[in-house]
């Protein structure tokens, strides 16, 4: 319940006090946060949506491909953002990953923080510029900038995952639930930016990624022998 949920932050506030505490899984209380935290503020890196999917397409796929459960895939397929920026989840278990859920999740995990946050406390810092915009984080925060380090632990291979996914539906997809948010963040950055980027390998084959992945119908995931083959 709420009730329950305002005490479960309270209570952890109290037991494991920080001074900053990042995780991707505020976004189910940021409502809950940015009232019972008033002095709080929130810095938001918001990822440009094609970039977002790639990275997310290659780490599933490395989930699959390693014979573990994607818990993240799961909620990602699950997940829809209804009109007053609540969530709830359907059940789509046993279905591949759908890109264009993936896309919806997207707009409106990001858009439910810019609701719910007051301007005045909220920082949205894309994450291309995120090492160029310490002075600015330092600035919001109130500290000062040495205190910063804008060392980056886990950089990985750049692949374009994206490219084995029909590029006119994806645009037309992304048109269709990311453009209001991607105009106002990212109004320069389109498919053709994200396919000209440089790459250092090469995806995988494109129909074995296909095999946990659809564009944009729920599919069921093979399993058994059709998983095999």
């Amino acid at each position: 319940s709420d009730n329950e949920l305002r005490t479960f932050v309270r209570d952890r506030d109290a037991e494991k006090p920080l001074d900053l505490d990042s995780s991707g899984a505020h976004f189910g209380l940021i409502d809950i946060l940015s009232s019972e935290f008033p002095e709080a503020k929130f810095i938001l890196t918001l990822r440009n949506v094609y970039s977002w999917l790639n990275s997310c397409v290659g780490k599933l796929y490395g989930d699959f491909v390693g014979g573990w459960k994607s818990r993240v895939g799961e909620l990602a397929n699950r997940l829809e953002c209804l009109p007053d920026y609540s969530f709830v989840l359907n059940d789509r278990d046993g279905y591949k990953i759908c890109i264009e859920q993936m896309m919806k999740t997207w707009t409106g995990v990001n858009r439910s923080i810019i609701h719910w946050v007051p301007p005045e406390r909220l920082l949205i810092v894309n994450t291309e510029t995120l090492s160029r915009s310490l002075d600015e984080i330092a600035a919001f925060c109130g500290i000062g900038g040495e205190l910063l380090d804008n060392c980056h632990s886990n950089p990985g291979l750049a692949v374009n995952y994206l490219s084995c996914f029909d590029a006119n539906r994806l645009e037309v997809l992304v048109g269709r639930h990311c453009s209001a948010l991607m105009s106002e963040q990212y109004p320069a950055y389109t498919l053709v930016s994200h396919m000209n980027r440089e790459w250092s390998a090469a995806p995988p084959p494109c129909p074995s990624l296909l095999r946990y992945f659809s564009l944009e119908e729920l599919h069921p995931m093979a399993t058994g022998a059709d998983a095999a083959g």
